[in-house]
């Protein structure tokens, strides 16, 4: 039990600052901008991924997607394609993305921990066609 314990509250990065030590090199290393190779690896390997958006008014959201592996494609060093699943229609991660359009990827160390992109909605006809057809089966 914790008694006579004082609490303070950490407002500001600086001060949070001074309670933690420096990262290592390697931690802040492992923040990428592009998808490289190893990370187009993993993604062609993975079942799930978790996309974060952000709404207009801030609030936070992680939706869970899967599928067989390679589900996800990547079609450049800033741009993956996957599919729209029949879901709940709420459409949150879309609307996030029409509204601010940054996306988090955390697939897990392997993946440096996550992936930081901006980007549009975009359908690809290729994918579309794809998607459609195996929504029949």
């Amino acid at each position: 039990m914790m008694r006579d314990c004082q609490s303070t509250f950490i407002e500001t990065a600086e001060a949070l600052r001074r309670v933690y030590e420096l990262p290592s090199k390697g931690a802040v290393a492992k923040e990428i901008e592009r998808i490289d190779a190893h990370c187009q690896r993993f993604i062609a390997i993975s079942p799930f991924v978790c996309l974060g958006t952000m709404s207009a008014d801030g609030r936070a959201d992680v939706s869970p997607r899967g599928g067989e592996p390679g589900f996800v494609h990547v079609l450049d060093g800033m741009r993956l394609a996957m599919p729209d699943r029949p879901g709940n229609n709420r459409l949150d991660s879309f609307i996030n993305i029409i509204a601010n359009p940054s996306v988090g990827l955390p697939p897990g160390q392997i993946l440096r921990d996550h992936l930081a992109i901006e980007t549009p909605i975009e359908t690809i006809d290729a994918f579309v066609e794809k998607d459609a057809r195996e929504r029949l089966y």
